[in-house]
């Protein structure tokens, strides 16, 4: 068994890169809105909130809109303008 390294923020057995969860965020938007189903995956929120320092749009339990989801890509833009690194952990923007 692969032992992770201490010095990095993993999340679902892999090194965060604050980009990849914002388009995972995307991704489960688009398709909890084709479900009509609300929105349940707070961690990805929570995570970028967190690291960024930046208000996520979409909360726990909304329902996605087209204007929720411009929103949340304007969000996304703002973190990939970003200089975040891979694996690295942040507390609202700052690298810890």
């Amino acid at each position: 068994m692969e032992e992770n390294d201490l010095d990095k923020y993993y999340y679902d057995g892999e090194e965060v890169f604050l980009n990849d969860i914002a388009n995972e965020l995307i991704d489960d938007m688009m398709r909890v809105k084709t479900e009509s189903k609300p929105f349940l995956n707070s961690d990805l929120t929570e995570i970028l909130s967190i690291n960024t320092g930046l208000y996520a749009p979409i909360k726990y339990n909304d329902m996605v809109d087209d204007i929720l989801i411009e929103k949340t890509k304007e969000f996304v833009k703002m973190i990939s303008a970003g200089r975040f690194e891979k694996g690295a952990k942040y507390f609202y923007g700052h690298k810890i």
